[in-house]
């Protein structure tokens, strides 16, 4: 039988293209209008929109940190502050390609991983503008990631692989 929904939120201009539902409260999806739209669920409308340049691929939220990380088309990392009223953008890291994955750890706020179509992950401490390490290319475009929740990495790419990598945590 097929389900209807229950509620239909409407905001973007463009294709919805990623979504994250951190709590039962708050939902984000990002948009291929540039946009980056935080939900109230309970009542079904925006309540806050960060605006970038470029389409957002992929996005995921630190509920520790109150940081969103953010994936476009412009080969751009972007890490913005979502405790403020008006979310501002504090962090844009360079990648080589479409930056298609974004991951926060739950064993530390300030580490998060990026997929990137030139086939590299890349494991950044958000308080500097460099990676603290690039894990084993793809062969091909690395398209999605996730953490095992404190110290393995397991990225999937073009090459039809899953590459499990254990990453040495800081402090």
């Amino acid at each position: 039988a097929e389900l209807t929904p229950t509620e239909t939120l409407a905001a973007h201009h463009g294709s919805a293209s990623t979504l994250c539902w951190p709590t039962a409260q708050i939902a984000y999806s990002g948009s291929m209008d540039g946009t980056v739209r935080e939900w109230q669920i309970d009542v079904a409308s925006p309540s806050a929109t960060l605006t970038g340049q470029a389409a957002v691929l992929c996005l995921d939220v630190s509920l520790s940190s109150k940081l969103i990380a953010t994936g476009h088309t412009d080969h751009t990392l972007r890490v913005w502050d979502g405790r403020l009223q008006q979310a501002s953008m504090q962090l844009k890291l360079s990648h080589k390609g479409w930056v298609s994955g974004v991951c926060w750890s739950k064993a530390n706020e300030h580490l998060l991983v990026s997929s990137c179509y030139d086939g590299i992950v890349r494991l950044w401490d958000v308080r500097s503008s460099l990676p603290l390490h690039q894990l084993t290319k793809h062969d091909g475009k690395a398209f999605c990631l996730a953490w095992d929740g404190d110290e393995h990495v397991v990225s999937g790419g073009e090459d039809a692989q899953l590459r499990v990598t254990r990453v040495a945590l800081p402090g």
